[in-house]
C-alpha cells in the first residue's frame, strides 16, 4: 500500500500480504493519526476502484480513526490510473529502485528494498509530484477538449 502526501511529497508504504478492508482501514488510521500530530484539521483521500476500498473499509476507518481530523473519501473514475499520482510513482520506484535487480528475486527482499528506501519519508521531489499533477491536469485538459470538439 502506497500513499502520498500532495503538499509535502510525504510517502508512506506499507506491504502486507494479503491486503484486505481490514489491513487498509489500519494503515489509513495509522496515517491519519500521523497526520493529526503534525496539525493537520482535514485529509481528503483520493482511491481508485480497488475492492478493498469500497465502502467496508471505510466503515473499519472511521471505526479505527481516534482523530478529531475530518477525513473525506474520493473515488477517481473507473480505469483511469493516468489520473492517480500514485501510480506515476509506482513507476518512478521501479525505475529508480528495481530496474536494475534481476527479476528472480524473491518478493521479500523487493519488499525489503522499498520499505527500507521509502516508508515515511520524502523519498519523491516535491518537484516530482508538481510534475506529475500537471501531467495528469494536461491529461484532463486534453481529453476534455478533444471531447468539447
Amino acid at each position: 500500500m502506497l500513499a502520498v502526501e500532495i503538499h509535502t511529497a510525504e510517502t508512506y508504504l506499507q506491504c502486507v500480504k494479503p491486503a484486505k478492508s481490514q489491513q487498509v482501514a489500519e494503515y489509513f488510521a495509522q496515517i491519519i493519526q500521523l497526520l493529526a500530530q503534525k496539525g493537520y484539521r482535514k485529509v481528503d483521500i483520493f482511491l481508485d476502484h480497488n475492492p478493498t476500498h469500497q465502502r467496508k473499509m471505510q466503515q473499519i476507518f472511521y471505526q479505527l480513526n481516534q482523530t478529531q481530523l475530518k477525513v473525506r473519501f474520493f473515488f477517481l473514475p473507473p480505469y483511469s490510473p493516468w489520473l492517480n499520482p500514485v501510480e506515476f510513482l509506482i513507476h518512478l520506484i521501479r525505475q529508480k529502485e528495481l530496474h536494475h535487480h534481476s527479476p528472480d528475486r524473491q518478493l521479500e527482499e523487493i519488499e525489503k528494498i522499498c520499505v527500507d528506501k521509502i516508508h515515511n519519508q520524502n523519498y519523491f521531489a516535491q518537484e516530482n509530484l508538481l510534475n506529475i499533477i500537471e501531467h495528469i491536469e494536461q491529461k484532463i485538459l486534453d481529453k476534455y477538449t478533444k471531447t468539447k470538439v
